[in-house]
């Protein structure tokens, strides 16, 4: 019998209904129908890949496979990553209005200041550092900013190290840059307070798609003790809304499903490239085989959603900030729909993907 992709998500669906019966030899069966159905119309329907990247992983897992492998059919979507890098922060509008709409509330929080000091967990490759920098030359008092960055990866950091020196050039303000090489759960507070000037102004942490790689809740909850005694004046996280975090397998794929098809939905209705979707999907088709296919305790991709954090804020004294209009609107011109729950939440119809989490001290 021959599905249309439609019919064969669908189907997909209906089995996640089934997977705590992953024993089950139908069910396998099904998958591998699934996956020989879906591996066909990969070139033809805009959901095939979906369809197989998800089959592939719940096959790993159900196969007992003790490192999810890579699948070479897929390879022909592989694009350079620095050239990803660029779509992903440009094109991609989650990501690119989770920056304008953190360093707009960034911008207003310093204003007015002369000084001010940014640690920013999970720097990376230093793009949103880029835009802070020319966002900050509308605050004409400010004379002095300093830059904390944490990032694990020592490439990124020379691309951050370049990137926002060039910046920081033209500036017409002085800027002070420290990245410091290490995971964030495993960081030196000690070494960063040191880093701090003598003329702190207001510190703002920032976390950008970086503190859902921390593996479990207390090292989760450690970190922002230790966040507490640098008396932040503000921390901005931007992270995953989708509960990945849960050992419940079958549940956590069913989240995945969600979370991940509302992100291709999205990348299908960009004005790019066919290649450059499918460059995106594979990006995140790196996180399903994570989320769904990889053990338990060697898994990186341990999303929660956006009230969990929110939580962990108010356990070391902060609360939501509520954004205004102006800063709400840097995502809706991207094509984004905004609401303010936990949060600013940013939605793919009516499907919560990524929430930029402002906290501010208790007034």
């Amino acid at each position: 019998m021959t599905f249309t992709m439609e019919d064969i998500r669908l189907n997909v669906t209906s089995i996640l209904g089934q997977l705590r019966n992953t024993s089950s030899v139908s069910l396998l069966n099904d998958l591998w129908e699934l996956r020989t159905q879906a591996r066909e119309s990969l070139e033809s329907d805009k959901d095939a890949l979906l369809c197989c990247l998800f089959i592939d992983a719940i096959l790993d897992h159900c196969e007992g496979k003790e490192a999810a492998t890579g699948h070479l059919y897929l390879e022909q979507y592989e694009i350079p990553q620095i050239k990803l890098f660029d779509i992903l922060i440009g094109k991609f509008p989650f990501v690119s209005s989770s920056h304008a709409i953190s360093n707009k509330l960034i911008s207003g929080w310093i204003d007015g200041q002369s000084h001010a000091t940014v640690l920013d967990i999970g720097i990376g490759r230093g793009i949103q550092m880029v835009s802070l920098i020319k966002e900050l030359e509308i605050n004409k008092g400010l004379k002095e900013l300093t830059i904390i960055g944490m990032e694990p990866f020592g490439d990124a950091i020379i691309h951050a190290t370049k990137l926002i020196s060039q910046a920081a050039s033209t500036a017409n303000f002085k800027l002070n840059l420290h990245i410091l090489e290490g995971f964030a759960e495993k960081a030196d507070m000690g070494v960063i307070k040191r880093l701090l000037p003598e003329n702190c102004g207001k510190l703002v942490v920032n976390a950008s798609l970086a503190v859902h790689h921390i593996p479990s809740v207390s090292l989760r909850l450690q970190l922002f003790s230790q966040i507490k005694s640098l008396n932040p004046d503000a921390i901005i996280l931007t992270e995953p809304d989708s509960d990945h975090m849960t050992n419940d397998w079958a549940k956590r794929t069913a989240n995945a499903w969600i979370h991940y098809g509302a992100i291709f939905d999205t990348i299908d209705g960009l004005h790019i490239s066919r290649e450059d979707k499918n460059g995106l999907k594979m990006f995140f088709g790196r996180e399903i085989k994570d989320v769904v296919g990889t053990p338990d305790a060697n898994r990186f991709e341990r999303h929660e959603p956006a009230a969990h954090w929110v939580s962990y804020g108010e356990r070391i004294g902060m609360q939501t900030y509520r954004a205004s209009e102006l800063v709400l609107a840097q995502g809706a011109a991207n094509g984004i729909n905004i609401s303010q729950t936990d949060g600013i939440m940013m939605q793919h119809n009516n499907t919560a993907v990524l929430a930029v989490i402002p906290l501010i001290k208790h007034s």
